[in-house]
């Protein structure tokens, strides 16, 4: 049964995330930090270089750079029974080949079972790499898997892939709460969420305040697994529906229907 907007308020209020799944696509994700302690992780995945290419495989659940360490922190304040994934995608070293190494982890994460796919990133939308996300995103939404996205810090509305993409959960950072959306009529990045001066973990057991569409990925992540938790069977379809919903509640931002 399609859930009315009351449903839809209270799952998002008091969903736990139970029976989600999220793969955190970044750059891996440090588990070992102390607010990270009661989470649910599944063994860690990296993309590693191989001898014709890439592939996937087990690594140590560490962050070099905080980035997936902080995206984890808020999914988990946010949906704390979800369980998570680290794929780490976000390596310097394989930049020239990211949108492969994106592929290959979103690849994996799908068949594995992920809920929900978190890409805290966007890549600049190169003409070349557009197939490439597209067909991930394509395999993802026939799956019933739903991918979330950040848009370009510079501009929302800039291509950035994947998030640029129709079948996918886009979202910009804003002054907003942390259970918080708005709804962007007339762009592509369909969402605004929490991304401006973010709590956030950082590494060695520390924290941080930061600012970006990353963050604001994060909480719609948390606050669609709080959704799909209560209401398992949405397709990304459905729950983009109803995360609009909830978000015209809140207001837009005044760009034209």
């Amino acid at each position: 049964m399609w859930p009315d907007l009351d449903a839809i308020r209270s799952a998002c209020r008091s969903g736990t995330g139970r029976g989600v799944r999220v793969a955190i696509l970044d750059t891996g994700i440090d588990e070992q930090h102390p607010r990270l302690s009661g989470a649910g992780f599944l063994q860690a995945q990296a993309v590693q270089a191989a001898p014709n290419g890439f592939r996937v495989g087990e690594c140590a659940p560490e962050d070099a750079f905080g980035h997936g360490t902080a995206v984890a922190g808020i999914i988990h304040a946010l949906a704390p029974e979800t369980e998570m994934q680290s794929i780490c995608v976000l390596d310097c070293k394989k930049r020239q080949h990211r949108h492969e190494v994106v592929k290959l982890g979103a690849l994996y994460a799908i068949e594995e079972g992920a809920t929900i796919l978190n890409c805290s990133f966007g890549i600049p939308g190169a003409a070349f790499t557009l197939p490439v996300y597209k067909a991930w995103t394509d395999h993802a939404f026939e799956r019933d898997r739903h991918v979330v996205a950040a848009s370009s810090n510079a501009d929302p509305d800039e291509s950035h892939w994947p998030a640029s993409l129709a079948q996918v959960l886009a979202v910009t950072g804003d002054h907003l709460a942390p259970e918080e959306l708005r709804f962007r009529h007339g762009s592509l990045i369909s969402f605004a969420a929490a991304g401006v001066d973010i709590p956030v973990l950082a590494p060695s057991g520390s924290s941080a305040v930061l600012t970006g569409s990353s963050f604001a990925a994060a909480h719609l992540t948390g606050l669609l697994a709080r959704l799909l938790s209560v209401f398992p069977g949405l397709t990304p379809m459905f729950a983009h529906a109803a995360l609009r919903r909830l978000a015209e509640e809140n207001g837009h931002d005044g760009k034209p229907a």
